[in-house]
């Protein structure tokens, strides 16, 4: 605004002194005749006031009362860049000024000429534009009467003095903003903040201070500062000691101290007994010369924060004590996984040194083989925030491998952020293995029960075989019974048949007797050439029927082992059995014996269907076949190498098998502890066989629930001359009161109602000795034996019974009489 008064006003000044040249042009045709010039004239006549006038640095200017410019001394001529006077003499004065100060102009004047003063301040550029400020003074000039009769007006130039005016207070403004940011910095700021004087005057505080502190007092001087409780709670020896006056940070940074951070605890004013724990800054504030002007101070509660610590590092030790105390091993991660914890526990159990295994170094820890699985794991959990579960085996401080459960839950804070994860390993290794044990348990008894059916249909199909011709050969009896030589053909049958499922039968009891630890064995030393000769005579019809050549090699001198005879023969045959049915007709068995350090191996060679590899294994588990064929060629119940295995056993031998594959033939090995030979028996110590007669005397009775076998059994021993009665119970025989009328019973055991037990106790306390008591059951062992002895029997068959073996008994039962 003042550039364009300026400008304006240079203007006007122009166009004033283009108008006073053409007044002056005129003026030189006319005579002057203003009164207030002549007034000017005498006024400045008198030699002092022109010199006065001349004299003065300021803008000396005369007015007529109307405010016409009537004279201006040389130095203001000078000052205002006014070249020509006469160019400007005789115009209003106000004329001269911008617009935004001509009515103060003129309000001047008209108070002079009313014979007042005034004074003011403005801006007035110069004749050529110049900007310049002023201080004008405007007076009235009395004539002789003490009227008013013309202005002078007096103005000091005050441009500088304006702008320095003008920039300090522009310094001031800025400055009191700064001031009042600084306030408003100082009193949103958390922390307490304090100014002092180089002297210790404490002048300056926050609003923070003053809840810090309370309503504290302002100390002129640092020994003032005792007024001000503090102890100190660094840790250090001088923890809770007082501080003195010239210990507080404000005193030590005003002898130049730099203080880092004191660690105190102090009292409020406003709250005497209590105490705040403040963390405390200072220093000192120095002049432009370097010289120490004042210091500042900085303090901020942490008492939360310590009580926080506090509790943390109390929870922490808490949180070691029972993780010590777990028998689990404890680690924990931060947010990332990086595993920044263990306990005692983990290192005592692998054996690695403290802090080995933090980070990444737990992985070297797994098994090779789990540590991918391991990590896939663990970085799942990670990035989903899912619990982490996993079973891996953990190298133990023994180089063991055990097998381990690991298990991890994340923590999380309000806002449901994961903050740490918490984890435990837990040796599982016994319960892994137990669970393997019953895995393998549980697939070996799907496996046994497969074997059992398998077994069962086996047993009922070896159980129809015979029972087929043995149904035939009775038809036979039937419809040709005055046939002798079909009588004769059908009872071959049916002894052969009957046979047969004897010896099935008899297996099946070797087998449940040697499985319950029931079976006698009657170790002597055993010829084993002799037993091998006789297997060999046992097993000559299916060799002869199926063509096979067997060769024999013996060692050079006869060789005894420890065992039962009738069972190392049964061993024997039991394995040129199996060689003579798994060998195609026509083919080729080896029996060889040889001793070496204190054992004797039978050996059993054939050149039949082999053996798969992969059935080796379990060739001698109970019920036990290789691939089993529909048309049942080879028969047998798979029962057999496993009696051979358990009899083995007993004799304190083993039993081997070799097979290079199938249809490359087998080997079988029996190893028994050799033995030396007996002592010679003297001549005639062995008893005669006796043979049996084809007439007997004997009143026997038969006591069966199954008529069938009574009846036949009746039959047979009539057709050898003996008398026989039968009776279905036990109750039908007392009511019959048999008295002395027999002089054989043949009692079943398993009769209905009162069994044959208590019926032979009841016999025998009426007969007294006078008849023989023979038991006949379906059960053999030694517990069956002795409780029919000590029910009173004199013997004990086992069903089916051989017709010579019987005949053989009755027979010497009549001969001792």
């Amino acid at each position: 605004m003042l550039a364009n008064a300026r400008t304006s006003q240079a203007l006007r000044l122009e166009a004033v002194q283009q108008n006073g040249r053409m007044r002056q042009a005129h003026a030189l045709q006319a005579q002057p005749a203003n009164s207030s010039m002549d007034a000017v004239s005498q006024l400045l006549h008198a030699p002092l006031n022109r010199l006065l006038f001349d004299a003065s640095h300021d803008c000396v200017k005369i007015l007529d009362l109307q405010g016409r410019l009537l004279e201006m001394n040389a130095n203001g001529r000078a000052i205002m860049e006014i070249e020509d006077f006469s160019l400007v003499c005789d115009r209003h004065w106000e004329e001269f000024w911008p617009e935004d100060f001509r009515e103060q102009i003129g309000h001047a004047v008209k108070a002079a000429g009313r014979g007042e003063a005034s004074r003011f301040s403005a801006f007035c550029p110069t004749g050529k534009g110049t900007p310049k400020w002023w201080d004008v003074s405007v007076m009235p000039l009395l004539d002789e009467r003490g009227e008013p009769s013309l202005v002078l007006s007096v103005s000091r130039e005050t441009t500088t003095l304006q702008k320095m005016s003008a920039l300090t207070e522009h310094h001031l403004k800025e400055a009191a903003e700064m001031r009042n940011r600084l306030n408003a910095l100082l009193d949103a700021a958390p922390v307490g903040i304090g100014y002092a004087t180089g002297a210790g005057e404490l002048v300056l505080v926050n609003a923070a201070n003053r809840q810090l502190w309370g309503d504290h007092p302002m100390p002129e001087e640092v020994e003032k500062y005792r007024e001000w409780k503090g102890w100190w709670a660094d840790g250090s020896p001088r923890h809770g000691h007082p501080l003195q006056p010239g210990e507080w940070g404000l005193a030590r940074a005003l002898q130049g101290e730099e203080v880092a951070g004191d660690l105190i605890e102090i009292e409020p004013f406003d709250a005497p007994g209590t105490r705040k724990t403040v963390l405390l800054r200072a220093a000192p504030v120095r002049g432009a010369g370097g010289e120490i002007a004042g210091a500042v101070v900085a303090q901020i509660d942490i008492s939360e924060q310590v009580h926080a610590r506090r509790e943390l590092r109390e929870s922490e030790a808490k949180f070691r004590t029972i993780t010590e105390a777990m028998p689990q091993m404890v680690w924990s991660t931060r947010p990332d996984g990086f595993h920044d914890f263990y306990n005692g526990r983990w290192y005592e159990y692998t054996g690695a040194p403290a802090g080995s295994t933090e980070g990444e170094g737990w992985n070297g820890m797994f098994h090779p083989d789990d540590q991918d699985r391991a990590w896939d794991r663990w970085r799942h959990s990670l990035r989903t925030g899912e619990p982490y579960e996993i079973e891996y085996r953990l190298r133990h401080r023994s180089g063991e491998y055990r097998w381990v459960l690991g298990r991890a839950l994340p923590i999380r804070d309000a806002s449901g952020t994961i903050i740490r994860w918490m984890g435990t390993c837990t040796d599982i290794h016994e319960q892994k293995l137990v669970q393997e044990q019953l895995r393998r348990g549980e697939e070996a008894l799907r496996e046994n029960d497969r074997r059992k059916d398998e077994f069962l249909a086996m047993l009922a199909h070896e159980l129809r075989n015979p029972l087929a011709p043995i149904s035939s050969a009775a038809e036979l009896l039937r419809r040709a019974a005055d046939n002798a030589k079909v009588v004769e053909r059908a009872g071959t049958i049916i002894s052969r048949q009957v046979r047969h499922m004897t010896e099935l039968v008899d297996d099946l009891l070797d087998v449940s007797r040697v499985t319950r630890g029931a079976i006698n064995l009657e170790m002597n030393p055993v010829d084993i050439a002799e037993a091998a000769h006789a297997a060999l005579e046992q097993v000559r019809p299916l060799i002869d029927s199926r063509q096979h050549q067997v060769a024999m090699r013996l060692a050079p001198a006869p060789v005894h082992v420890m065992g039962d005879r009738t069972r190392v023969v049964q061993l024997i045959a039991n394995l040129l059995n199996n060689a003579a049915k798994y060998t195609p007709p026509a083919g080729s068995i080896e029996l060889a014996i040889a001793s070496r350090d204190g054992w004797v191996d039978v050996v059993v060679r054939d050149n039949g269907s082999g053996i798969d590899a992969k059935f080796l294994p379990h060739l001698f588990d109970l019920f036990s076949q290789s691939e089993r064929q529909p048309d049942r060629s080879q028969g047998g119940l798979g029962i057999g190498l496993a009696l051979v295995k358990r009899l083995m056993g007993l004799h304190g031998g083993d039993v081997f098998v070799e097979s290079p594959g199938v249809g490359q033939g087998s080997t079988f090995t029996l190893r028994f502890p050799a033995a030396s030979a007996p002592a010679a028996e003297p001549a005639g110590s062995q008893p005669l066989q006796t043979p049996i007669r084809d007439r007997g005397d004997l009143r026997i009775c038969i006591v069966d629930d199954n008529n069938d076998a009574a009846v036949s059994l009746a039959a047979l021993l009539e057709v050898y001359g003996h008398r026989v009665q039968v009776f279905n119970s036990a109750e039908q025989l007392l009511r019959a009161d048999p008295g002395e009328g027999y002089d054989v019973f043949l009692l079943d055991i398993g009769l209905p109602g009162m069994d044959g037990l208590e019926l032979a106790r009841r016999l025998r306390s009426r007969l007294g000795g006078g008849a023989r008591l023979f038991a006949l059951s379906g059960y053999g062992t030694r517990e069956d034996i002795r409780a029919s002895r000590e029910s009173g029997f004199d013997g004990h068959f086992v069903k089916p019974v051989a017709p010579e073996v019987l005949l053989a008994k009755l027979q010497a039962c009549e001969a001792a009489g």
